[in-house]
């Protein structure tokens, strides 16, 4: 057995698959995959063929199922032209979590999502909404004579409208209750069968993160989830007193007083953040010849 220098892939090779004495050796490389997992590696020699086919075992983590639950994960070959393949049919061991593929040549090789949501986590605000979208990394294969799919941009934020029906969503859900509720988030379709858009609740549930999930249909595979979790935190708030005192008319008018003043955040754009103010005005008011007169208001926006 040879292993990569992280531990992240082993590689068996069986009695019989090298005719000849064969020095091989894994090679980390960037990750150029399509929903590439982890660190992508190049297997040498380069191009070298098996009479036997020898088996990749990726291990995985906790981290690396964000937006899938495992059954997502596969392998991705590059081929001399530089295109990503999927690489054929994946094994999961979810109690060592591993994955296995077996292979007859040698190549650039990665642990791969075939298919996500993205993004697969984000922190909203109160009332805030999100626009989320499933993804395919390599469309699935339904028939076993079909040609081994390409891999597609799944890591960019481009809408995958026009890519493979054998993907759809056949509901979506917010901690397990379809379509949600007002105490964790309601989910809803967006403006294509890829995507959605999930309101965040008016107050901040009892646990502050939720799981929004998507059901997916995989044809001859079934129906799988794929999920993003939501941490639901209150609008941000400054809260402060103003003094304040005026003189008007050459004195003949003055009024003392105080602001109670509350910013709440509804907006943040990133380099611009918007706030309303709310709270109450109180002033003492002094005109010449007159009693004092004390008001109170609501300060207007």
């Amino acid at each position: 057995m040879v292993t990569s220098a992280d531990g992240k892939l082993a590689l068996s090779i069986p009695p019989g698959a090298l005719s000849v004495n064969t020095s091989i050796a894994i090679q980390p490389i960037t990750n150029t995959a399509h929903g590439g997992v982890g660190a992508g590696y190049r297997l040498t020699p380069d191009g070298q063929t098996f009479a036997q086919p020898v088996v990749l075992k990726f291990a995985y983590t906790e981290q690396d199922l964000a937006g899938g639950d495992g059954d997502n994960l596969g392998a991705a070959f590059q081929t001399s032209a530089g295109f990503w393949k999927w690489l054929g049919v994946p094994t999961l061991d979810g109690v060592a979590r591993t994955m296995s593929i077996s292979t007859t040549h040698f190549t650039d090789v990665s642990l791969v999502k075939g298919y996500q949501i993205r993004p697969a986590s984000r922190t909203l605000k109160v009332n805030e909404s999100l626009v989320l979208e499933t993804a395919f990394c390599y469309p699935p294969q339904v028939g076993p004579d079909e040609l081994t799919p390409l891999g597609l941009a799944c890591d960019t934020s481009a809408s995958q409208t026009d890519v493979g029906a054998a993907f759809i969503v056949s509901e979506w859900s917010v901690n397990g209750v379809a379509g949600g509720n007002a105490t964790v988030g309601t989910v809803s379709r967006g403006a294509s069968r890829s995507n959605a858009i999930y309101t965040a609740p008016a107050t901040t549930p009892a646990r502050s993160t939720v799981t929004v999930s998507a059901r997916v249909n995989l044809g001859a595979r079934g129906a799988r989830l794929i999920t993003a979790v939501i941490t639901v935190v209150d609008r941000v708030t400054y809260s402060g007193t103003v003094n304040f005192s005026i003189s008007l008319a050459g004195g003949a008018v003055t009024s003392n007083g105080s602001a109670d003043v509350t910013w709440t955040q509804f907006e943040d754009l990133g380099d611009t953040r918007r706030y309303v103010p709310s709270g109450m005005i109180t002033g003492d008011f002094l005109i010449a010849g007159c009693d004092p007169v004390r008001a109170t208001v609501p300060l207007q926006a």
